[in-house]
């Protein structure tokens, strides 16, 4: 070999001296540039110019270096030389490189088909690459593999993943070199190499890891990101990675949404997962018939929100049980799954509480083992999953399973969890009357237990308060938060149970399992919802009412039925119809606090025996009265309030169902009253079915937008009854008894005056017969009185009450000085009327007939005229009028016809 620079150089000169030949010496000098430049290209190595590393997956490492125990997915690119069809032998090899330190040989994966060839190689690790002469210092082969190229191709790619070994601590790169035969043989040459730029490692020690979806999601560090691939137990998930470099114990954090992949990530060590704010488990939807999680060793499931959006046929499950260890799932959102939780095996415990499991399209937990572990579910909303029982807890079972509890949990709006169908232990009378609220930042519910000491300790914004006295012992209970989300944070049992306006959050709170309490156990509930709620409560309507405890405005609810009659308050006597005349508990205001406190022991209700089932609340009741009026065709609707704190107006609802659907009937009618004082309301609905049953209840708006409901009551509207009503043919409609009482002295003592007129000792009949026809319309109480003094100007007109003539409307009095009713009963063909009449008369004549009661008992054929020597009395009377007041006969006899035309008009009235 020589070189081009020194052949340049001696032609120069030889130029130089023979000028005349200079056309022959630039044609030799350019000869053997050519000569030269083609003895050095057939001596040098043929180094490939495309050699090169990309990563794959992650898209980086975090700000802190990637942590050590992160799987990282490469793509190696690399040109070779064409080789001809006829090639027989391995003529390609590429080696990997690591450093030293980083190596994990358990988790070091080359693929073996070319990504652009499809060509097979074949892994020579073992052998090692002896042909690199000059490995790096400080750097180990981590992969080999060559393969035989024969088809004319001149470039590939390999896939190579590698978790860096969680012992790594300090920062390094990787390398590839590729090596050829490119003669066939058996003599390797170095044709290409390509490496990474300086990586930092975080070391790190400790038992928390997080998992995150970038770079720039990992907030808090060691943080592992999801790499390249599928593979079994999740390989290829950032949660795989932390999984496998946690020591036993440890506890991975989600931090925000992270995609889990088609293979089950399994949680194979005893480990915590939990969520930090707004922590999503989701799928990519790539394979949708494993679960997303299969536990096969103790874990706790904790703050996380788990389901499979993008799969819908199948969904998948989200979490598998299979594991011999006690398993505790709390504070979850589990949907958009096919079973939430699925129980293939648990050999301890399993406790799921506190989750929000909704929107599965099988159960919210399915229990197919055959083994005796216990269950404790508890705390949970389980509504909207699969129709039928939401929970299974021993598939096969004929009878529910007496260590497999699921009490306290809320099933849906009016649905009744059955123990036969779930075989589960339940009481349905120890369900949640309403959601649980949800957790503004994590996920789960609103729920925790609670150790209840001499200490008072405050729980969810301070809202609720537990204490202990002294002469009792420790006691757990749980605390369920319904919020104050109006009105699906208010807990009812029942549609036609309706609520108080709340001032603060609703509660229940239930003894833990076993618990046994003593002393008194003292709950303290706030009423600072707004500014309106205080100044209410701390007004003389209710907590300045010193002397009346049963008024403060703390609600409880039994909901079975038979201990409060709806809401009642904890300082009243309970008013159910199972009360049995208890008495109420020791409640007191601490207006300083903005509390309401009742002392909960066993001396009156609620007592220690119904914290199971007892929902608590602070609020004023909103209508203080609700009643319905029934009428032909109408129901009048009526309410009244004593305060409109928070309240803007109201809605009527109507249904023809106690269970609804109810539906406006008004538009919003404004409140009148204010935060210290109430109003009177009325609504007429008209229109009505008689006989048919209607359903009203009140929606109570808000300011806040929210609303309560009254309670349901019902009516029917009157179908019309044989009434006095006055018609054109002044009749009346025969009814089968009545009384009346027919007064004509002021007084109902009033001794009879004598009036000697003819006849001296006359008698008025009391046994008139009349005839009666129909008439319609709506009496009130048929007591009729009369108390006018008779024959005296401007004496007060005897009236019925309810009854008035059509025109007059009032009796009228007769010749004798007596009263009859003003119109003429006639009787309905082929009826009859009773009717007892209590009258009152003031006759003429013998004192001793001044006051007789009768019984009237008319007839279609009875006539109501006047004896005849009555007639002829009253006719004397009126010709001797006539003669006083017309000063002459013919005057007189006009007079007297005028007086007796009067009197027989009277008479046909």
């Amino acid at each position: 070999m020589f070189s081009i620079a020194g052949t340049i150089e001696k032609s120069y000169h030889i130029g130089k001296s023979f000028m005349p030949f200079k056309r022959i010496w630039m044609i030799g000098l350019f000869t053997l540039i050519l000569i030269s430049l083609r003895v050095s290209l057939t001596h040098a190595e043929p180094v490939r110019q495309s050699t090169s590393l990309t990563l794959l997956a992650p898209a980086g490492c975090p700000a802190g270096g990637c942590a050590a125990g992160q799987r990282l997915s490469y793509r190696l690119n690399f040109e070779v030389g064409q080789y001809a069809p006829s090639a027989s032998n391995p003529n390609v090899k590429v080696c990997v490189y690591l450093p030293a330190n980083w190596l994990d040989a358990s988790s070091v994966q080359m693929d073996t088909t070319g990504g652009f060839t499809g060509i097979s190689y074949t892994n020579v690790t073992s052998s090692g690459c002896a042909e690199d002469t000059l490995p790096p210092t400080g750097y180990v082969l981590a992969s080999a593999v060559q393969t035989q190229m024969n088809a004319g191709y001149f470039y590939d790619t390999l896939n190579f993943h590698f978790r860096i070994a969680r012992s790594a601590t300090a920062p390094g790169s990787i390398l590839m070199r590729v090596f050829e035969d490119t003669t066939g043989s058996g003599t390797w040459v170095r044709t290409g190499q390509a490496f990474t730029s300086q990586m930092s490692v975080l070391a790190w020690t400790g038992s928390t890891a997080y998992i995150a979806a970038s770079p720039s999601a990992c907030t808090q560090l060691p943080c592992f990101l999801n790499s390249e691939g599928d593979a079994a137990g999740g390989v290829g998930t950032g949660l795989r990675d932390a999984i496998d470099a946690l020591p036993a114990g440890g506890r991975v954090v989600v931090l925000g949404t992270v995609t889990l992949k088609g293979q089950a990530v399994t949680l194979n060590k005893p480990l915590t997962l939990e969520g930090g704010a707004n922590a999503v488990l989701t799928g990519d939807g790539s394979v949708c018939n494993n679960p997303m999680l299969e536990i096969t060793a103790g874990a706790t499931l904790r703050g996380l929100t788990l389901n499979d959006d993008p799969c819908t046929s199948p969904n998948r499950t989200l979490i598998l049980l299979n594991t011999s260890d006690a398993v505790l799932i709390e504070s979850n959102d589990l949907f958009n799954g096919a079973d939430a939780i699925s129980v293939a095996n648990v050999g301890g415990s399993l406790t799921v509480r506190y989750n929000h499991i909704t929107g599965n399209s099988g159960y919210a937990l399915y229990w197919g083992s055959t083994s005796s572990a216990p269950l404790v579910l508890v705390a949970n909303n389980l509504h909207q999953n699969r129709s039928g029982s939401a929970v299974e807890c021993a598939a096969g079972a004929t009878a529910p399973v007496a260590n497999r509890l699921a009490n306290h949990n809320y099933w849906g709006e009016g649905v009744v969890p059955s123990a036969n169908d779930s075989h589960c232990t339940l009481d349905p009378a120890r369900r949640l009357g309403a959601p649980i609220a949800r957790n503004s930042t994590s996920a789960g519910v609103r729920a925790a237990r609670l150790t209840v000491t001499t200490t008072k300790t405050y729980l969810f914004d301070n809202q609720i308060a537990l204490q202990r006295s002294s002469d009792g012992s420790d006691v757990d209970v749980y605390v369920v938060n319904h919020g104050m989300d109006v009105p699906a944070s208010v807990p009812s049992f029942s549609a036609g149970v309706g609520s108080p306006n709340p001032c603060g959050y609703a509660f229940d709170v239930f003894l833990a399992e076993n618990a046994s309490p003593s002393g008194t156990l003292e709950l303290s509930f706030k009423y600072n919802r707004s500014a309106a709620c205080i100044a209410v409560i701390e007004s003389t309507q209710y907590c300045e009412l010193s002397a009346n405890a049963s008024k403060y405005p703390l609600w409880w609810l039994d909901p079975a039925g038979v201990l409060t009659a709806g809401w009642d308050t904890t300082g009243q006597n309970p008013a159910g119809s199972g009360a049995g005349g208890v008495s109420g508990q020791t409640t007191t205001c601490d207006m300083g606090q903005d509390e309401i406190r009742v002392a909960i022991d066993t001396s009156g209700k609620p007592s220690f025996s119904e914290l199971g089932f007892t929902p608590f609340m602070v609020g004023l009741p909103i209508p203080a009265t609700f009643r319905l009026l029934a009428s032909n065709q109408t129901v009048t609707v009526q309410w009244s309030t004593t305060t409109e704190a928070d309240i803007t107006g109201f809605y009527v609802l109507r249904s023809l169902s106690a269970t609804g659907p109810f539906d406006p009937i008004t538009d919003l009618i404004p409140r009148k009253g204010s935060a210290l004082s109430g109003s009177d309301y009325t609504f007429v609905d008209g229109g009505r079915t008689n006989g048919v049953m209607n359903y009203y209840r009140l929606k109570v708006m808000r300011a806040d937008g929210g609303y309560v409901y009254s309670d349901i009551l019902s009516i029917v509207p009157n179908t019309p009854t044989p009434t006095f009503t006055p018609t054109r043919t002044r009749t009346w409609t025969p009814i089968p008894t009545f009384t009346a009482t027919f007064r004509p002295f002021p007084s109902p003592t009033r001794a009879a005056t004598t009036r000697p007129v003819n006849t001296p000792t006359r008698v008025a009949s009391l046994t008139p017969t009349r005839s009666a026809t129909a008439i319609t319309g709506t009496p009130r109480t048929p007591t009729r009185t009369a108390t006018p003094t008779a024959g005296t100007p401007g004496a007060p007109t005897p009236t019925i009450e309810g009854y008035l003539p059509p025109e007059q409307g009032t009796p009228f009095p007769t010749s004798d000085g007596g009263y009859l009713p003003p119109a003429e009963p006639t009787l309905n063909p082929g009826g009859t009327i009773e009717a007892t009449t209590t009258a009152t008369v003031e006759l003429s004549g013998t004192p001793a007939s001044t006051e007789v009661e009768t019984t009237i008992t008319p007839s279609p054929t009875a006539s109501l005229e006047a004896p005849a020597s009555v007639r002829s009395a009253s006719d004397w009377i009126s010709l001797v009028l006539g003669l006083l007041f017309g000063g002459s006969v013919g005057l007189g006899f006009l007079w007297y016809l005028f007086l007796r035309k009067e009197r027989q008009d009277h008479s046909d009235v």
